[in-house]
């Protein structure tokens, strides 16, 4: 009985250490990827740790809504991991025709849940100033 309360303990200790590892990984990342792009709009950036994979390239605001995250370059599983992105068959920030922005809807995405027609939703990228719409303008789809 013992033996089996340890070893419980013990797969407890270890899964939920496991999850504070990624939940601190994740938190360092966005803080690197959001100095990363402050740097880029002094000219100064590069990649936000070294051997990183992931590019910022735009920075998506919905201001009634609190939400302010950065978009990185390619929707990957590995960068969807670290926050929304361009799908790279859309068009680019700054260039005719849509952009397609994913995440996953269970995290960085899920405030998007609350977003209302009317509201203002504004990306900004660099070296090309705002483009700003509301959310009537703005396709907002789920895929399940």
């Amino acid at each position: 009985m013992k033996i089996a309360a340890l070893v419980g303990l013990s797969c407890g200790l270890v899964l939920t250490g496991r999850a504070t590892y990624l939940k601190a990984k994740g938190l360092l990342a966005r803080s690197l990827i959001q100095r990363d792009w402050a740097l880029r709009a002094d000219g100064r950036g590069g990649a936000p740790w070294p051997g990183a994979d992931v590019e910022p390239i735009a920075r998506l605001v919905i201001p009634g809504r609190g939400y302010d995250e950065i978009v990185l370059e390619g929707a990957a599983p590995r960068t969807l991991a670290f926050g929304p992105a361009r799908l790279l068959s859309s068009a680019a920030p700054g260039e005719p025709g849509n952009i397609v922005l994913a995440g996953h809807r269970t995290s960085l995405f899920r405030s998007l849940e609350d977003v209302r027609p009317g509201d203002v939703v504004i990306l900004a990228w660099r070296g090309h100033g705002l483009r700003s719409g509301s959310s009537s303008e703005a396709a907002i789809e789920s895929a399940s």
